[in-house]
């Protein structure tokens, strides 16, 4: 067909994954004729770097003359659509559509909470199609590494997916390596995280009920409980925030501020800080004092 209409004023774009194991025999037959009787060529997307980012958020939304700090607005792009161009481009008009309608967001996200803080939007629902129809084609049991994976943030902590699955270690990390072939997760010489932070949401959004979240949660919640390294802890505060906010929050967030101290990560202060601001209306009394103590020590 396209040999026929060689002539004809068309152009015709086709996006498909990298890894030609992934391909049809179709397309990949069709790939081989590219150059050779059929004009056309390949263009492969690399995920966009920050400075990429921060263009786009430049042209998407120059319309917004008085949008502040959008260097920090293209972080949080970056974070959330791991560089890949149809998640990032999909956040950004979502973002403008809302944002004209909004003042408060026209400063989102907050100073000091670029990573941390709520999206001010639900995950544009092209970008939730998107990755819903990749999804459904992995096997269960990548779904479950998934899902279990979910609820600790971008971050992917293979022992405690494991724990929740009863699952070796190392039958995790075979299906952590499927799902990189997939482009669902990366993995960046220490550990696996998720490739965009959006995938992540969908999981949790699209394949798992609010009752499953809440059971796995609360399975985590035991596990990390055993720990005391500074990462367990800052999740275990963060789960706490959502599942029972109150007095066990500040008893772990106290440890984990004290880890901080030690070991000086900004990364972890902040997200202690977005966990204690999650149960504030849950505290009363020695407990608002006791969260403002810690805020101070992790600010200091």
């Amino acid at each position: 067909l396209w040999q026929q209409i060689d002539r004809a004023p068309l152009m015709v774009i086709v996006t498909a994954p990298d890894a030609p194991e992934h391909l049809p025999r179709e397309l990949l037959r069709f790939q081989s004729h590219i150059s050779r009787g059929v004009r056309g060529g390949f263009v492969s997307l690399e995920p966009l770097s920050d400075e990429e980012v921060e263009s786009l958020v430049e042209v998407l939304l120059a319309s917004q003359s008085n949008l502040r700090e959008k260097s920090r607005l293209a972080r949080r792009i970056a974070y959330e659509s791991g560089g890949v161009p149809l998640l990032a481009v999909e956040l950004l008009r979502g973002f403008s559509q809302v944002g004209s309608l909004r003042q408060d967001l026209l400063e989102w996200p907050p100073p000091n909470l670029t990573l941390e803080s709520p999206l001010p939007m639900t995950v544009p629902n092209l970008v939730r199609r998107s990755i819903v129809a990749r999804l459904v084609d992995l096997p269960e049991t990548a779904r479950d590494v998934l899902r279990a994976a979910s609820i600790g943030g971008i971050g992917i902590d293979a022992d405690l997916v494991a724990g929740l699955l009863e699952m070796t270690p190392d039958e995790v990390r075979e299906q952590l390596t499927l799902l990189e072939r997939h482009s669902f997760v990366r993995f960046d010489g220490d550990r696996y995280s998720f490739a965009a932070r959006a995938v992540a949401d969908v999981v949790q959004g699209e394949f798992m009920t609010r009752g499953e979240r809440r059971i796995l949660r609360l399975a985590a919640i035991e596990i990390l409980q055993q720990r005391e390294d500074l990462e367990s802890l800052v999740l275990l505060c963060g789960l706490l925030a959502d599942v029972s906010p109150g007095a066990d929050v500040l008893e772990v967030a106290e440890r984990a501020a004290e880890g901080v101290l030690t070991q000086g990560s900004r990364r972890a202060a902040k997200r202690i800080l977005s966990s204690l601001d999650n149960c504030a209306g849950e505290l009363q009394g020695d407990e608002l004092e006791r969260a403002q103590a810690i805020r101070a020590k992790l600010r200091a």
